[in-house]
């Protein structure tokens, strides 16, 4: 293991960097999204209807 880790050192590295990126952008998004309710719109739709007869 540790000479392969030795040979393909350029590439774990790599994607160790990419890990670390990765979850810094996951806690990102995580830390700036509302909080999650199934009781809570998170929008309200206000549209004019010149007659609602069906």
């Amino acid at each position: 293991m540790r000479r392969a880790l030795r040979a393909h050192r350029r590439d774990f590295l790599a994607i160790m960097g990419l890990v670390v990126i990765a979850l810094a952008i996951a806690g990102y998004i995580l830390l700036h999204q509302p909080a999650f309710s199934f009781n809570q719109s998170y929008y309200t739709i206000k549209a004019p209807f010149a007659n609602a007869a069906a």
